[in-house]
């Protein structure tokens, strides 16, 4: 079943969208800078990584949850294209370092000091399959 998502345009247009167009829009707008290093991802994991890694930044819901589904999704691809795992990890810290709303959400934690993308990182390394 797809659910319907509406997108308003910059002209103030709403136009709607089922959820595979939003996830491939999402891949092909937000995703831009996980093309080059995640190139053997579909644009549907490729669209859920960008929006599950601005999720993990904004700490909504069950991110944890959600994130790690899309790291072991997107892990599971690039595996079964031929990366290493040290490919996989370097290409999955690469997309949180470079994802755009890296600038304006990540903080430093208040206890260690560390930033919050590192600290995703930390997670997402241990989530990929040894």
């Amino acid at each position: 079943m797809h659910r319907k998502y509406q997108q308003r345009s910059d002209q103030g247009i709403y136009s709607t969208l089922t959820t595979d167009e939003a996830e491939q829009d999402r891949a092909g707008v937000g995703g831009a800078c996980l093309k080059a290093p995640l190139t053997s991802l579909s644009a549907h994991t490729r669209g859920r990584l960008v929006w599950q890694i601005e999720g993990a930044f904004l700490g909504t819901g069950q991110w944890r949850v959600r994130f790690r589904e899309a790291v072991r999704t997107a892990d599971g691809e690039m595996r079964r294209a031929g990366a290493t795992t040290d490919e996989i990890r370097d290409a999955l810290a690469k997309a949180i370092r470079e994802h755009p709303a890296r600038g304006q959400l990540d903080r430093p934690g208040l206890t260690s000091g560390q930033l919050h993308s590192e600290w995703l990182i930390g997670l997402m390394k241990g989530w990929t399959c040894a």
